[in-house]
């Protein structure tokens, strides 16, 4: 094997089961679609679940009291664990979205991602829309391939640069690992060859 390209002997990481990895440009085809098509409070959740690595249904479950002065507050329903997630701009920029959706209808709940009727989604009824919509726009050639709500959260560890386990919220490694795919990062050996002396030809005459 040529040792010109060391690119070739690296085996490409196999696709962990449960999901996978969602590319920039395949979440910003299908946010760009589901505002297009009225449906802002699905593209206001995309952007919450990727942005704070959150499953779905800790995302439905977001109410006006969460958003607070330093950040979003997000209670994981399975474990119970909170986590205050820090403000940024486009993290702010979704909230506000979220806020600005359905809010036609004169019942308001306090939840944060509402249905049409100004009610909280429940979980059949956001991904009836999103199933609905995610095959509208791979049909008509806007999303090149679909992808899964929960895939958001794995998008959103693997992105992460950082403590990628104090971000997911996991308990453990391995259980952040699930989520993780993309390679670690880590230096390579930075150490000097030792120069020895050169054999000399044994003098056979």
């Amino acid at each position: 094997m040529s040792i010109d390209d060391p690119t070739k002997a690296v085996k490409p990481l196999k696709e962990k089961q449960g999901g996978r990895y969602v590319e920039d440009s395949e979440n910003l085809a299908f946010y760009t679609w589901l505002e297009s098509r009225g449906h802002t409070a699905h593209a206001a959740a995309i952007e919450i679940a990727y942005l704070c690595a959150a499953q779905q249904q800790d995302v439905l479950a977001l109410k006006r009291q969460d958003i607070t002065e330093k950040g979003l507050l997000i209670c994981q329903q399975k474990t119970g664990k909170k986590q205050l997630k820090l403000w940024t701009e486009r993290l702010h920029d979704a909230v506000e979205l979220a806020l600005k959706s359905n809010t036609s209808s004169r019942s308001q709940s306090m939840y944060l991602i509402r249905g049409r009727t100004g009610q909280r989604f429940t979980r059949d009824g956001f991904n009836s829309t999103w199933s609905r919509e995610q095959r509208a726009a791979n049909e008509a050639g806007a999303l090149p391939a679909r992808f899964r709500f929960h895939d958001l959260k794995i998008k959103g560890i693997s992105d992460f640069e950082g403590d990628k386990q104090e971000f997911s919220g996991h308990k453990t490694r391995s259980m952040m690992e699930r989520y993780n795919h993309t390679a670690d990062r880590v230096a390579s050996l930075n150490k000097a060859r030792i120069k020895g002396k050169r054999d000399t030809p044994k003098d056979t005459g």
